[in-house]
């Protein structure tokens, strides 16, 4: 059987809580005994009652714990969705057709520590509204509209101790088991993430495969990581701390691996990997948060089997080709004469033209306080045009016309900089087929990917990372990348002391320029080509 999990709508509000925060879903209708978590599997004490051995209730009866028997019916709840409140559930004596059908109720709508809980017949207000909340193996607590719980009165399942209402704490008097009538058997709200990984090609398990899960919150980046049994199969316990989304990778030695990004809301899904397994051409190599991934020797270098290539023209450059005239100035600016650059010398002197001019002109405009007039003027072109907003950026006649206005280039966050650069490369005559803008992760930080410049030069790939505006253009005998040498760079501290180390050389992810045509995502770096 299996059940759905939906984050709650207080999981922001509820930010002290250190685990998974979601509303449970129990079957509708289904009938339990509820017993302490001081008495399960130890004796037959701590569950939920009321006086009377019958069917019938008075209103005001007060909730409490008492010894099971044979004899005893009343001692049956079943959980009713309450109506379109998503997660809210009213608690009826079971069976519903019981005299008046009797609710658990908070006595006279309380909220206050210490406030009774009783049976009632339905009244359909906030005191008979519950939601639930799984500890893990088998353990709920049971919280009211105003995120009180329900626990014993003096930690105690004594027969005939009280239940009341108290602020959220901890403890075996504050947790209940649901016991299914018929099997006997406690509700284990046990459904995370569970599947299993094979082989793509022949669908057989593979044994001992790597299952990691990543937080997205940039504050814990420590992976959650299990092995499959022999059968490939795996079931992954309590993501303690997971906020948000999380990601899960499936590898296996031998094999590339595959990524999927989930939702919290997404925990009890089944999640089957399938991997291909590396042979002749293929290899592997590790690619940071994307996990061992599998790249394929074909032509000129490697290529991301699994690698997005995306041609995003009508969303990076608009009217790229209706250059108006203060395009025409602004190329003027940068020394560029329109000429098409087809050899590796010309490729190399207008990509140089354009990055002289974005290191001495681009200001970053969101970053760092703006204190120039003229800079404050570019920040409010941006701010108007929203690209965060709107989905679109600025048109090359635009980032003209700001410049034109203001004596500054828009440089702001690793995104917007790779593509107004992008932009001004359009104006060189470089063919689209030797540029692009690539996408690779951050080293140690999960799901925050990095974006740069590739320029294609003596039949090799380099890239071109458009923050470092300190960097000189490479020397056109030496031509490397920005920035050089390791493709792992340092670039501070990142929060709890993991450093932030990008690795450009294995791109994932592709934008491509107008009219480029590409089905491959290039390896890229100072790397001898065979």
């Amino acid at each position: 059987m299996k059940f759905f999990l939906q984050i709650a709508l207080l999981f922001f509000i509820l930010s002290s809580a250190t685990s998974i925060y979601c509303q449970e879903y129990i079957p509708n209708g289904k009938a339990f005994f509820i017993q302490s978590v001081n008495n399960y599997g130890k004796n037959n004490y701590g569950y939920w009652d009321f006086r009377g051995r019958n069917l019938s209730f008075k209103n005001g009866q007060s909730l409490a714990v008492w010894e099971l028997s044979d004899k005893d019916k009343d001692r049956k709840f079943s959980f009713v969705n309450a109506g379109l409140e998503d997660g809210y559930y009213w608690y009826y004596i079971y069976p519903q057709h019981t005299n008046k059908h009797g609710r658990i109720d908070i006595q006279g709508g309380g909220i206050n520590n210490g406030t009774n809980i009783q049976v009632y017949s339905c009244n359909n207000t906030i005191s008979q509204k519950f939601r639930l909340k799984h500890l893990g193996e088998g353990r709920w607590k049971i919280y009211s509209k105003t995120g009180k719980i329900l626990c014993l009165e003096h930690r105690s399942s004594e027969n005939g101790e009280n239940i009341h209402l108290w602020n959220d704490h901890t403890g075996p008097g504050t947790e209940w088991y649901f016991i299914d009538i018929n099997t006997l058997q406690s509700l284990n709200y046990t459904l995370k993430p569970y599947g299993i990984i094979s082989d793509a090609s022949t669908g057989k398990a593979i044994p001992n495969a790597i299952l990691t899960a990543y937080n997205s919150d940039i504050n814990n980046v420590v992976p959650y990581k299990i092995v499959a049994n022999n059968s490939g199969q795996y079931f992954f316990p309590t993501l303690n701390d997971i906020k948000r989304n999380y990601f899960m990778i499936a590898s296996a030695p031998g094999y590339g691996s595959k990524r999927m990004d989930r939702a919290v809301s997404d925990c009890d899904i089944e999640f089957n990997f399938k991997l291909d397994k590396a042979s002749g051409t293929d290899v592997l190599i590790t690619n940071g948060h994307q996990g061992e991934y599998l790249y394929r020797k074909n032509g000129n270098g490697f290529y991301y089997v699994y690698g997005d290539v995306k041609n995003e023209k009508n969303t990076f450059f608009h009217d790229n080709k209706n250059r108006n005239q203060d395009v025409i100035w602004l190329m003027n600016q940068i020394g560029l004469d329109g000429s098409p650059a087809l050899t590796d010398e010309e490729i190399y002197r207008q990509a140089k033209l354009v990055w002289d001019f974005w290191k001495e002109k681009s200001v970053d405009v969101l970053n760092k306080p703006v204190t120039n007039p003229n800079h404050q003027k570019a920040k409010d072109f941006l701010m108007n045009i929203n690209p965060y907003k709107s989905s679109r950026w600025p048109t090359i006649n635009e980032y003209a016309r700001c410049y034109k206005e203001t004596g500054c280039l828009i440089r702001t966050n690793r995104q917007l900089n790779s593509l107004s650069f992008a932009n001004l490369l359009t104006l060189t005559g470089i063919p689209h087929s030797k540029m692009a803008i690539e996408v690779m992760h951050i080293r140690d930080i999960p799901n925050n990917e990095h974006w740069a410049i590739i320029l294609n030069i003596k039949n090799k790939w380099f890239w071109l990372d458009t923050r470092l505006t300190n960097y000189n253009f490479p020397d056109s005998k030496f031509f490397g990348t920005i920035p050089k040498g390791d493709s792992r760079i340092k670039i501070g501290d990142a929060p709890l002391g993991y450093d932030l180390q990008i690795s450009y050389d294995f791109p994932y992810k592709i934008y491509l320029f107008p009219e480029s045509n590409w089905i491959k995502v290039p390896l890229c770096g100072d790397l001898p080509e065979n």
